[in-house]
């Protein structure tokens, strides 16, 4: 009895702290944003568009009450009720009553308001008939293993205002995608597919967040793209996915392909660059203060990180990174200043697991405290112990997807985060600032010019593992769990 007294004590305390923290985020956003959407409804009735319509309706309206009387006795001297009952029931049978009619036209009426409300539920506007196209999806929130490749995936026929139509030619596969097929995120991009009307459902959700492609089609709004135009792009997690043959995506997260780089190649950049680019905004490390000073990379040969490592050392930091004894000559190519070569392991090794915690420790008592210490991997150090090898205002990253407090509310709060959510993104769509804090900060056209700038001074290059086909999403999701992967892992649709 005491035990199912101290869980429900739990439970009460857990709803209480999350009401509380809904609430103050609710409090702020609505404090934050009402001067905006104050602003939003004066531009609105400031508009000349709401102008012209508000004098018509008043136009309207005046030369119906200036004609009331003279309308009036239209209808009564043209319009013969006999008449036109006479006429309906000619049209139906020469013996029908006015009860007759009368069920009749009650029957079409209802009829046609049955199946206009039929075909509405089951067949919504949404749910349009584009073009068939090669994608791969999640199916469920059930794990990667209900990942597959739908040969007849539902894409678009065309792209909005400000959207671009890629015709993808390579996506890379990234961890965040394995996360996303155990339901990572799923509340938040229910809410916000819902809101701001993809022409997808949240399931199934497509796979990659970004890709390489060469432009079909643009929007009318769209200024930097041209037809043909060979372009790679990024998304945030909660949007629908690039790994499918056809994508539209807004302009703002497109930006173009540096020369003389292959598709798979390029494809292996904007996401974990946009990554790499943030984390080290994060440490506050740039281009003016970082030389000379000490940087730990864990997994410096993952795909974030090996970006990481080659800006750094361009900067002029100094470089220490950890990998898996396969990437160690990668490490090496990639000119660190000392490497922690590791044992991988499969499943949950505890003995591998606590000699390689063992071993770094070790080695990292050998340096100096560091500046930042960037994590791209799982570690086998506890946090807070890597925290005590930073110097005094040094900073521990992960740069690996975090928990999201959202995708375990229960009902009550997943209603009231959704109003938040909608409303939030409502305010942002209006005001024409588009979204934030929403895995946005670093996906904009803006990162990846400064990527492509890198790229085309020689200060990074692309690291691909391995290449596979859709039909092969199976062994390229079991590949970039393994600790043995080396930077990127990428999908090919040609």
């Amino acid at each position: 009895m005491d035990e199912v007294v101290f869980r429900a004590s739990e439970t009460i305390d857990s709803l209480q702290h999350h009401l509380r923290v809904a609430a103050d985020e609710g409090k702020a956003a609505i404090v934050s944003t009402s001067g905006k959407l104050s602003d939003v409804f004066v531009q609105a009735l400031n508009n000349d568009r709401y102008l012209e319509i508000k004098d018509g309706v008043i136009r309207y309206f005046t030369l119906l009450f200036l004609y009331a009387n003279d309308i009036q006795e239209y209808i009564v001297e043209r319009c013969n009720a006999a008449y036109l009952y006479e006429k309906i029931s000619w049209i139906f049978t020469s013996n029908a009553t006015k009860r007759d009619v009368l069920i009749g036209g009650t029957g079409i009426i209802v009829g046609f308001a049955i199946g206009y409300y039929t075909s509405r539920v089951y067949y919504p506007s949404k749910q349009y008939l584009g073009r068939c196209m090669q994608a791969v999806q999640c199916l469920r929130y059930s794990g990667f293993v209900s990942a597959t490749v739908v040969d007849d995936a539902i894409g678009p026929t065309s792209c909005e205002s400000n959207q671009v139509l890629i015709d993808v030619k390579a996506c890379s596969l990234n961890k965040i995608d394995k996360e996303i097929c155990h339901g990572y995120g799923s509340r938040i991009r229910g809410f916000l597919i819902k809101n701001f009307k993809y022409y997808q459902d949240e399931l199934p959700v497509t796979l990659g967040r970004d890709c390489a492609g060469i432009i079909v089609e643009i929007g009318r709004n769209v200024t930097r793209f041209e037809v043909g135009d060979t372009v790679w792009a990024t998304t945030p997690f909660w949007s629908p996915g690039t790994m499918s043959k056809y994508v539209a995506l807004p302009e703002r997260h497109v930006g173009k392909m540096p020369p003389d780089l292959g598709f798979e190649s390029a494809t292996s950049i904007p996401f974990c660059g946009g990554i790499a680019l943030d984390a080290l905004k994060s440490v506050d490390l740039n281009v003016l203060n970082a030389e000379g000073k000490t940087v730990f990379v864990h997994g410096g040969c993952s795909a974030v990180g090996c970006l990481v490592v080659q800006i750094l050392n361009y900067w002029g930091a100094k470089v220490t990174v950890s990998c898996y004894k396969r990437a160690v000559p990668v490490a090496r190519a990639l000119q660190v200043n000392d490497i922690i070569p590791l044992t991988s392991y499969r499943g949950e090794d505890a003995v591998v697991k606590s000699n390689n915690a063992h071993l770094l420790k070790k080695e990292l008592d050998l340096h100096e405290k560091f500046w930042a210490i960037i994590v791209t991997v799982p570690c086998e150090m506890d946090l807070s112990e890597l925290k005590t090898y930073c110097k005094d205002g040094g900073n521990v990253i992960l740069t690996l997807p975090q928990p999201i407090l959202s995708d375990r509310y229960g009902f009550l709060l997943n209603k009231l985060y959704g109003f938040y959510i909608q409303l939030r993104a409502f305010i942002q769509k209006c005001s024409n600032e588009g979204l934030k804090d929403y895995g946005e900060t670093h996906i904009c056209y803006e990162e990846l010019d400064r990527l492509s700038q890198y790229i085309e001074n020689g200060v990074i290059q692309s690291v691909v593992d391995r290449v596979y086909q859709p039909y092969e999403i199976d062994q390229a999701l079991t590949h970039i769990q393994t600790l043995d992967a080396i930077g990127s892992t990428v999908i090919t649709f040609r």
